[in-house]
């Protein structure tokens, strides 16, 4: 969950790299996926070239999975919402698909994005995270 950690897998071979706090459970304030995605990204963007990075936790809509695309993730998992929606069976699943699917769909058209595979950095606005970014010397 560090820039150096990313840069260590890379330096030893990982095929991927996997943001995930767990939910904050395990370290109280630990940073969200989006805001180590957004660390590495400043500190160390060929990473993002380098290896798949996946991220999870935190990710409740679209537009928060838009972010991280954005950013260079290829792949983002929500836990949670599949945890509630599993409360309403095989339907209750179908239709939280249904919602993300088009909530992810209609926040990338707003913004201008046709292809998921392709979403611009300058989606972000970072500005808020730069108070919170550790920075490495460069």
């Amino acid at each position: 969950m560090t820039v150096e950690d990313a840069l260590l897998a890379v330096e030893k071979g990982a095929p991927a790299i996997y943001l995930s706090n767990h939910g904050g459970r395990q370290v109280e304030y630990s940073p969200s996926p989006l805001e180590v995605a957004y660390e590495i990204y400043r500190n160390a963007p060929q990473v993002f070239q380098q290896v798949e990075v996946m991220a999870d936790r935190g990710v409740r809509y679209g537009t928060d999975v838009v972010k991280l695309l954005a950013l260079g993730v290829k792949m983002v998992g929500l836990g949670r919402p599949f945890m509630y929606a599993n409360c309403y069976g095989t339907e209750g699943v179908k239709k939280l698909i249904r919602i993300l699917k088009a909530e992810i769909v209609h926040d990338a058209a707003q913004a201008g994005v046709t292809d998921l595979k392709k979403v611009p950095r300058s989606l972000i606005n970072a500005r808020p995270l730069e108070n919170n970014v550790f920075l490495m010397d460069q």
